[in-house]
């Protein structure tokens, strides 16, 4: 079916529902090819008399940075503006020429905002371009996708270190140099050090691994495609991890190449089973690869994560274009698709550029409420939906949009694939424009919460969380998860998972019915469902108990119970309680299984309560009594006010009393002093029911004595009865003192001493006679 009856079928179609997805949060995303440290470097061109070297840097905000030079330990300064591309040329000395030796012309580009970075090589009749990618998307194992050279050219592959000790171990699968295929080179290099291989065989499949993270960029110096179709011209591309391969892949054919456009797909492990277009077509081992040439679009699948390579024939392959010649490029999975990217058309010079003919290839998810392409925005304008090609399966659609020299920018609400290609006499150019480097290759499994299907009622919103986790079952940063609607509400979206590994998908229905959603990543996929409910006929709310009377101090729970027209309980739907009166508080529950949500409420005070419980339209109230039992004691304190000089001692009484106002004994009362003095003491009443607080104080000022018979007042009622409370002042006074002892003169004291020592005398002179 073409596009445009497509369309007019699509026009017939009045969309119901109204769906709201979170957008900030779908695009909370950190491992793209956006960043802010990069190294780069560029591989051997045809020879080493290339025009220049271009760096390209974009960016959504205007970001500052540098660029270090490691071969010369110069650096370069920069700002973007927005969503423009930037060139900057680099030293042609820092092109790798050598073979299997240790050189340091690394280029390290860092900012303090998020960019993205492109590399040009340029050379009459051979160039090309390649994507990088940030420093904290780099891996420890790759695999070299290349082409086999032209004679007395190369086959090649670099290596960057982002760090110090990085220990490197090559294994080609074609000979390099003295090094015979399949035995390994290990290397060390240190930050920004390079090191250059170069084969007269293809190496593509060959391994790279490293202790640390490291870049990888692979092609060749000159190469015909396919092999013997002149002419010849330079492949290069920058790797990514094989933890980022993927397993399902839509590709569009290139633009005005009507000798058709060839394809390799590369397995990383044994037992690959390679399904194009439906059918499977091999099933490689390690390091294999399946190469074709189609003119039409093709939707790859493998049963195991593959690297798919782009690749334009040769000038003379294609019989009536007669324009361009070989370039490589990756052709992202679908599963690291984005939604923002800012490229531009390659060339040295923007004045009076070489390609003249530059073409975007985009490729998007069918949306399933129209199954037409997604919206896709070129520079804020949308793009005629008309304009798009369906795939030949019907899941994606494609356009190769031809475009004037200079900068775009491409946007999408959810993730879309974006190239860019040039083509001119004799030469070509191809990078992708952007892509997801989530560890796509681990991921075990999708796990969702809620793990059940849900109810909900139509204007409610339902939200839905994806776990997404590796082998070892930690969680997987950066993970697109794509999530399809059918039914009721059908669309489609994208989410991405947080460092703990979740994503959220949050939407509202305007319409009864089903969906049914699928998330899906990395060849997993987890289902669920979700049933909207129209109004109150759909289903009853219960509410028991209707009527409740407690004590104060009792807790009373009621239970709201929701079920179908069947009267089958509803599980999983929220409940919101509205408790109003004595009591005021709301909360929100969601049905178990059977169907039932509790809240429970605590008396703490008398009177009265109404207890709602609502879900969509359906209200249901409950009424709750909280009564306060009678007292049999009460309480008296004497005196209520007391006045005295401190250093006194003064008593207060306390006097328990039944209902018959008999004294009640062997009861406990709490005394507390609070003021200038504090302190606190239980006492036990006696047979007259009475208990007494003697004191005294030091210091002046006034005390609060409060009497207690229960240390648990329940209600205002009990406080009234049972606590009591009085004033005690005490003021500044003298102390009491000893009497004095009198003092003498010491005249005095003489003449007592001398009459007292005369009577003695006399006394003896008495006794002697």
């Amino acid at each position: 079916m073409s596009i445009r009856r497509i369309l007019r079928i699509a026009g017939s179609v009045c969309l119901l529902a109204m769906v709201v997805a979170s957008a900030p949060v779908a695009w909370a995303q950190s491992l793209t090819s956006k960043g802010t440290d990069f190294y780069a470097t560029f591989t051997q061109n045809y020879d080493a008399s290339v025009n220049s070297l271009d760096l390209f840097i974009s960016s959504a905000e205007a970001a500052t940075g540098t660029i270090e030079f490691l071969e010369t330990g110069t650096t370069q300064a920069f700002t973007t503006t927005p969503n423009q591309v930037l060139r900057i040329q680099v030293p042609i000395s820092s092109q790798l020429t050598t073979n299997m030796v240790v050189e340091k012309k690394a280029i390290h580009v860092r900012s303090d905002k998020a960019i993205s970075l492109y590399g040009l090589s340029n050379r009459a009749v051979s160039t090309d371009a390649f994507l990088a990618f940030p420093t904290a998307t780099l891996g420890n194992a790759y695999r070299i996708a290349s082409y086999a050279p032209t004679p007395k050219q190369y086959s090649s592959a670099a290596i960057v270190a982002t760090q110090d000790g990085s220990t490197v171990t090559i294994m080609p699968t074609a000979a390099v140099l003295a090094n015979p295929a399949n035995t390994p080179i290990q290397i060390t290099l240190n930050r920004g050090e390079t090191y250059q291989i170069l084969s007269e065989s293809d190496l593509t499949g060959s391994t790279v691994t490293s202790n640390l993270p490291i870049v990888v960029v692979s092609g060749a110096t000159c190469a015909y495609i396919p092999v013997g179709w002149p002419a010849c011209d330079m492949l290069m591309e920058q790797m990514i991890p094989t933890s980022s391969w993927g397993t399902r892949f839509f590709m569009a054919p290139l633009a005005s190449r009507y000798g058709g456009t060839r394809y390799r797909i590369l397995a990383d492990q044994a037992g690959t089973a390679v399904t194009i277009n439906g059918s499977v077509v091999a099933t490689l081992g390690a390091g294999q690869f399946h190469e074709l040439n189609d003119i039409q679009a093709l939707s790859v699948q493998t049963s195991k994560p593959a690297l798919v390579v782009q690749y334009a024939n040769s000038n003379d392959f294609d019989q009536y274009g007669k324009k361009g010649d070989p370039f490589m490029m990756l052709v992202p999975p679908a599963d690291l698709f984005i939604n923002d990217y800012t490229l531009a058309t390659a060339d040295a010079d923007p004045v009076s550029p070489r390609f003249t003919e530059n073409y975007l290839g985009i490729v998007t998810p069918v949306d399933p409420a129209t199954q037409l392409p997604v919206d896709v925005f070129l520079d804020g304008v949308l793009i005629p939906k008309a304009d798009f090609w369906p795939g030949p399966q019907g899941n994606f659609f494609y356009i190769n949009k031809r475009v004037a020299p200079g900068s775009y920018h491409i946007t999408s609400p959810v993730g879309v694939g974006v190239t860019i290609y040039g083509f001119t006499n004799y030469d070509s150019y191809g990078y992708a424009g952007g892509m997801g480097l989530a560890k796509i290759s681990n991921i075990k499994e999708i796990k969702l919460s809620p793990s059940e299907d849900a109810i909900r009622w139509v204007n409610q919103q339902y939200c839905i969380a994806a776990l997404v986790t590796d082998m070892a079952d930690a969680p997987l940063n950066s993970v697109k998860v794509d999530v399809t609607l059918s039914g009721a509400n059908p669309q489609i979206s994208s989410i991405f998972t947080d460092t703990s590994g979740k994503a959220s998908f949050c939407y509202t229905s305007g319409m009864a019915g089903i969906d049914t959603l699928v998330l899906s990543t990395g060849g997993k996929s987890a289902s669920s469902k979700v049933r909207w409910q129209q109004g109150a006929s759909d289903a009853t709310l219960t509410l028991t108990p209707a009527i409740a009377s407690n004590p104060v101090n009792t807790l009373q729970c009621f239970v709201a119970r929701l079920a179908d027209a069947s009267s089958q309980p509803l599980a999983n739907m929220a409940i919101a309680f509205d408790v109003a009166g004595v009591h005021p508080q709301q909360s929100a529950a969601t049905t178990s299984a059977a169907g039932e949500a509790q809240l429970c409420v605590n008396g703490a005070h008398g009177g009265n309560d109404t207890v709602s419980a609502t879900s969509g339209p359906l209200v249901q109230t409950s009424t709750a009594n909280w009564t306060v039992p009678a007292l049999s004691q009460t309480l008296s304190l004497s005196p209520l006010a007391l006045s005295s000089p401190t250093h006194a001692t003064q008593c207060f009484t306390a006097a328990l009393s039944d209902a018959k106002n008999q004294p009640v004994a062997n009861q406990t009362v709490s005394f507390a002093v609070s003021g200038a003095n504090n302190q606190s003491s239980s006492l036990t009443t006696d047979s007259t029911g009475t208990a007494q607080l003697c004191y005294t104080s030091t210091v002046a000022g006034v005390d609060t004595i409060t009497a207690t018979a229960d240390s648990e007042i329940k209600s205002a009622r009990a406080k009234a009865l049972q606590v009591r409370t009085a004033t005690m002042t005490w003021q500044a006074g003298r102390a009491v003192q000893p009497a004095p002892v009198p003092t003498m003169h010491p005249a005095a004291l003489v003449l007592l001493t001398s009459l007292v020592g005369g009577c003695a005398w006399r006394k003896r002179r008495r006794a002697v006679r």
